[in-house]
């Protein structure tokens, strides 16, 4: 990601998995909107799909190369692809960094691929909206869980955003995105932590779920990790 100082596509051009392509989240995203990595129309998504070889049977894997967690923008490449009917898609466990430190191999050659059919088939459950969201303050109908530190979630750190208030959506519940990794490994933690970090922050996994964050790039990385403790259809703000 641009935001957080770094170059992302210079990293890809310098090493990669082979084969691999580079999905950019920043590019394939509604560049009308005035909010960061809002959902891309339907169209475009296709179309960017197809120019990377994504075909409607590829099974797709997704990885980054974060220096401090094994998935940070992953999960939001994961999502999209979901949201937009690719079930077919897997995050790599450890990323680059784990890849790299157990001697697998690394090129900075970019294979030329022939562009491919990509139908989608929206899918409306992963996707809150506003009015969504509103209406839930009333009917309480599904979860909202935030993916930021405790301190946004209280209000009490200043948001990267001068334009957004502190605090959070009423009645949601903090679950750091940062808490899901293992410390020294700096992969996932097991389905079996994964239940009782979501069950100690008052989630039922059981009910009707949604993730949040300021940017939509850490709510996917909680939505994954509910994924990994069996909620697979986790809504994303």
């Amino acid at each position: 990601m641009k935001a957080d100082g770094r170059q992302p596509q210079q990293e890809y051009a310098e090493k990669h998995i082979p084969g691999a392509m580079f999905f950019d989240i920043d590019k394939v995203s509604d560049q009308t909107s005035p909010y960061s990595h809002a959902l891309p129309q339907p169209w475009l998504f296709s179309d960017y799909a197809c120019h990377l070889g994504i075909s409607n049977d590829t099974h797709v894997v997704v990885y980054d190369n974060h220096d401090k967690f094994s998935a940070f923008s992953s999960p939001r490449a994961w999502w999209m692809l979901r949201v937009f009917g690719h079930q077919r898609v897997s995050v790599l466990e450890g990323g680059l960094p784990k890849w790299i430190k157990e001697g697998h191999p690394v090129t900075s050659e970019v294979m030329q691929i022939d562009k491919t059919e990509f139908d989608v088939n929206y899918q409306p459950h992963l996707l809150k909206k506003f009015e969504d969201m509103v209406q839930n303050l009333s009917t309480h109908s599904f979860q909202v869980m935030d993916a930021r530190s405790s301190e946004r979630f209280a209000g009490t750190a200043e948001e990267p955003s001068k334009e957004t208030k502190g605090g959070h959506i009423p009645y949601s519940h903090n679950i750091p995105f940062t808490s899901l990794f293992n410390s020294e490994t700096r992969t996932f933690k097991s389905p079996e932590e994964m239940k009782e970090i979501f069950d100690s922050a008052g989630i039922d996994l059981n009910k009707p779920l949604a993730s949040s964050c300021g940017s939509g790039i850490t709510a996917c990385i909680i939505a994954l990790g509910a994924h990994i403790a069996g909620k697979e259809d986790v809504g994303n703000v």
